[in-house]
């Protein structure tokens, strides 16, 4: 017995097992390959994820939102930053050590350790919130989606002219409003533009499309004098209707002609 001391005794071989046990967990060389094995992880799955990545947005970047896709940018640049990291984590240092002495050995270590870890941490935070935000980007779409803009009304003219002079007119419209008026007549070349009889009627149909026909007995005698013309309102309460859009007949002739389409 020592003054104050705890008395010295002889550890059981149970104990010098655990000691043995302890001391290579803490063993420098076992820390060093445990921080390799698991930033080398973590850029393996880097591009394991990466890959997977960049065939996701290939196929589906332009159907996500503008939330969407800034998260989706994020977790790139997440996973950039990451690798940046992992291999501050794997890059050689240079620590200065006296090999006749313990200590200082053992201080070059603790050093080393200590100089991996922050970039360690760093690298595997990153890649995990890459992985969050890349997870997140299309259920944000769902909510945070652009104002979708008006679809343009786009009408094609055309006609086509049987060998007995008979004209038939065709007009297709999409992009409407729901059950907007359409007509569609032919009109003379003159200042008054004067339809002829009969006048088509139609209303474009819930998703704003909409097709029609007119017919002239005989486009000989107006001598090429001889428009198709197509007019539609703005909506389906619209009383006026505001637009127009006309093709001339040309080629008139018992020939026959092909159809054609107004730009």
């Amino acid at each position: 017995m020592t003054n104050g001391s705890t008395p010295a005794r002889r550890l059981s071989d149970a104990e010098v097992k655990q000691q043995q046990s302890l001391q290579a967990v803490f063993d420098p060389a076992t820390a060093f390959k445990r921080i390799d094995d698991f930033a080398k992880w973590i850029f393996g799955s880097i591009a394991v994820v990466g890959t997977l990545w960049a065939a996701f947005s290939n196929s589906a970047f332009s159907n996500l939102g503008p939330c969407g896709k800034v998260l989706f940018a994020t977790a790139i640049l997440l996973i950039g930053l990451s690798l940046y990291f992992v291999t501050r984590t794997l890059e050689p240092r240079w620590v200065h050590a006296n090999t006749a002495s313990r200590e200082s050995m053992l201080a070059a270590v603790d050093s080393n350790l200590r100089a991996r870890k922050k970039p360690l941490l760093t690298a595997a935070t990153l890649f995990a919130t890459s992985i969050v935000f890349a997870a997140f980007a299309p259920l944000s779409s769902l909510f945070c989606s652009a104002p979708k803009s008006p679809a343009e009304a786009r009408v094609q003219l055309g006609f086509e002219i049987k060998s007995d002079g008979k004209a038939t007119g065709q007009l297709s419209a999409s992009g409407m409003k729901p059950f907007t008026p359409i007509e569609l007549t032919f009109v003379t070349q003159t200042s008054n533009a004067l339809p002829l009889a009969p006048v088509a009627h139609k209303y474009a149909d819930e998703h704003g499309q909409a097709t029609l026909t007119a017919d002239i007995p005989d486009v000989t005698k107006f001598n090429h004098n001889l428009n198709l013309l197509a007019r539609w309102g703005d909506s389906a309460d619209s009383a006026e209707l505001a637009h127009q859009q006309s093709i001339p007949v040309l080629g008139a002739a018992p020939n026959g002609t092909q159809p054609q389409a107004s730009k």
